[in-house]
């Protein structure tokens, strides 16, 4: 008996086009065995996770989020004290439904930028010299574990220089401002380095000395200068942030001539602001990030929140 046709010709794949090959769709369609591979892949490429680790993560997303919302809540601060006139309460507007701080860091919740373009005009941006004073309201301690000469390089703003070497001593092993959020209601520690290597095992020593509110940044300097390359640091990256996670590749172009030391500043800038928005809108919507397409879900079911630091 004769055959018509290719009896295989469902089985053929369409072939791909290197011009096309970064190009991702913009509906998600929900879970899928092509995404769960390549969020496979991106672990495998960017973490470095152990089984039975004593510590908790923080995503990049989920830090960037909370630094908005700290800096959202001490400019309404600021503007409360100038107003020495006006009496009543200052009342924000909230039109929006957002996570609480507990919801972010338990990775349950997250903001929803878009919403947060519509409410009003953000308070005046801070003079300069208020930019290298500490926020007064501020529910996190960054600490950097790498070496003093690194950090003066390049490090996240906020973040205070603690190298790896003084978890090793003996006596008085941690810092006091390490002491003072030990355990504290509301109150977090995230350690990072460069990709997880060193700030691990700074996490592990922390918690078996008691630490039980100790995070490690995922992904660490390295994956910021991938996704969140603005906004959040100060200073130019060191060259391992471009290299593979083995460091026996170069997955990103290294510019040695634009190489600059980091400022003493110890808030975010206007700018810095504006340019993390734009990057964190960018990568959460990113149709890989299933955990933000949940996460979003939550927040709109969520209450309005009335109080005035949105993390408590």
């Amino acid at each position: 008996m004769s055959q018509i046709g290719d009896r295989h010709l469902l089985q053929k794949r369409i072939p791909k086009s290197a011009r096309y090959e970064r190009v991702q769709a913009k509906t998600d369609t929900g879970a899928s065995m092509s995404k769960h591979l390549a969020r496979v892949n991106e672990i495998q490429s960017n973490y470095r996770i152990q089984k039975g680790e004593l510590f908790k993560r923080i995503r990049i997303s989920t830090f960037a989020q909370l630094v908005l919302q700290v800096d959202q809540v001490n400019k309404m601060t600021i503007g409360a004290d100038e107003d020495d006139d006006n009496t009543e309460p200052v009342v924000t507007s909230r039109n929006h439904q957002h996570a609480t701080f507990l919801d972010v860091i338990n990775g349950t919740g997250e903001l929803n930028l878009k919403d947060e373009q519509k409410e009003q005009a953000a308070p005046p941006p801070p003079v300069p010299e208020l930019l290298f004073q500490p926020y007064e309201q501020k529910p996190y301690l960054l600490v950097d574990v790498r070496d003093q000469s690194e950090y003066d390089q390049c490090h996240i703003i906020t973040a205070l220089s603690y190298p790896a070497s003084n978890f090793s001593r003996t006596m008085n092993p941690f810092s006091p401002e390490m002491y003072q959020f030990r355990n504290v209601d509301g109150k977090i520690i995230i350690l990072y380095d460069v990709d997880e290597f060193v700030a691990t095992e700074c996490a592990h020593k922390m918690a078996q000395r008691g630490f039980e509110n100790v995070f490690v940044l995922s992904g660490g300097l390295r994956l910021i200068a991938q996704k969140l390359s603005s906004g959040l640091t100060t200073g130019s990256f060191p060259v391992e942030c471009f290299m593979s996670l083995d460091r026996k590749k170069q997955i990103k172009k290294f510019d040695k001539t634009h190489v600059y030391p980091a400022d003493a500043r110890q808030r975010f800038s206007d700018e810095d602001l504006m340019h993390l928005s734009m990057n964190l809108d960018t990568l959460l919507t990113q149709p890989s990030d299933a955990g933000s397409r949940v996460t979003r879900s939550k927040v709109a079911r969520s209450t309005v929140s009335t109080s005035s630091r949105p993390w408590k």
